[in-house]
């Protein structure tokens, strides 16, 4: 509301993404909170996701010891998992999975929220690889958006925290 109001061009505003928007998390949230198969949903997806990434704290215990797989120092407890989950994202990127998987969920964003193609890339890949690789993977583009454009890609991508990081936090 608060944009609305300090907003320039009022009348300009695009009502479909942000209703939508809305909307879309309403529903996830209401599927998530209040089902016992929307938790169970979710519960088995971290749990598959911090158990492969804390694969990486593995390959630290066999290169030196478990004392030290478990410290705090952010280069004994962060740098792992990002360079093994980079690994990971080159490797799917490498045997094309990302451009197999990147253009259809993109497409149903463009569909649903009536955005161009590059802002539903980087809605599509923001949430799971994080801000840098969705700048990545649309720095060919970047010359022919309009700032609209440019502010929801920025928008977007620090709204959000890769997968990488968020094993982080949950460690």
């Amino acid at each position: 509301m608060a944009l609305y109001c300090t907003s320039r061009h009022r009348t300009r505003i695009n009502w479909r993404p942000v209703i939508v928007g809305i909307l879309v998390q309403f529903i996830i949230a209401i599927f998530v909170l209040r089902t016992t198969l929307g938790k169970d949903i979710f519960q088995f997806l971290s749990q598959a996701l911090t158990t492969f990434l804390s694969f990486a704290y593995k390959g630290v215990e066999w290169l030196t010891d478990e004392k030290t797989s478990k410290s705090f120092w952010f280069v004994i407890g962060s740098l792992p998992v990002f360079i093994f989950f980079t690994a990971i994202v080159q490797m799917a990127y490498y045997v094309g999975f990302i451009q197999w998987v990147v253009p259809k969920c993109s497409y149903l964003f463009y569909w649903m929220l009536n955005v161009s193609g590059v802002e539903a890339i980087v809605a599509v890949v923001c949430p799971f690889l994080g801000m840098g690789e969705a700048a990545i993977l649309i720095k060919g583009f970047i010359p022919h958006m309009t700032q609209a454009e440019i502010h929801q890609v920025m928008t977007c991508g620090f709204s959000t925290i890769s997968g990488a990081l968020m094993v982080v936090y949950i460690k």
